[in-house]
């Protein structure tokens, strides 16, 4: 299924983006994970590429989590939202995880900074592709918009449905 009919992939220009384009057309969608580190068990966050395209749902991101547990919410994401649209910002399910997940609308100005290869895969889209942050409670079930978020953990995982201004 495609959901952008009018839109053209990308040029492919090394394995990567073989890769890349391959898992959006067989699956609809890719996974990146980002590690400054190159330790993908460790990775910082990650994000879907071509959800949009192949579902008319927002891509996702998602911080703060290893690899392995990340790639599993993400799927789920995709999984939850093509059933479940609009997603209304902010919102929040228990159908995703064994925990309350968040879903807000990422402001455009982290797209930049963040989501590189999705900014590469949607280029030629014309507009700001939609995104939305797959955020998780601390251990007592607070979000970081609610009074009493442990704040040790605002730096694992940046409110990014506010205006970024500077380095992620």
């Amino acid at each position: 299924m495609v959901y952008l009919k009018n839109f053209r992939l990308r040029r492919i220009d090394d394995d990567f983006d073989t890769k890349v384009i391959d898992d959006v057309t067989s699956h609809g969608f890719h996974i990146i994970g980002i590690s400054e580190n190159g330790d993908f068990d460790s990775a910082e966050y990650g994000f879907t590429v071509g959800c949009y395209y192949s579902f008319g749902i927002p891509g996702a991101v998602l911080h703060g989590m290893r690899y392995q547990p990340m790639k599993n919410l993400l799927w789920s994401y995709v999984s939850w939202a093509r059933n479940h649209l609009p997603i209304q910002s902010p919102m929040i399910t228990d159908d995703l995880a064994n925990l309350p997940i968040m879903l807000r609308t990422v402001y455009p100005t982290w797209h930049g900074p963040l989501l590189g290869y999705a900014n590469w895969f949607y280029k030629d889209l014309g507009s700001v592709y939609p995104c939305v942050q797959v955020a998780w409670p601390d251990e007592e079930g607070i979000f970081d918009t609610e009074l009493g978020f442990d704040e040790k953990l605002r730096s694992i995982q940046p409110n990014m449905s506010l205006l970024h201004t500077g380095a992620a």
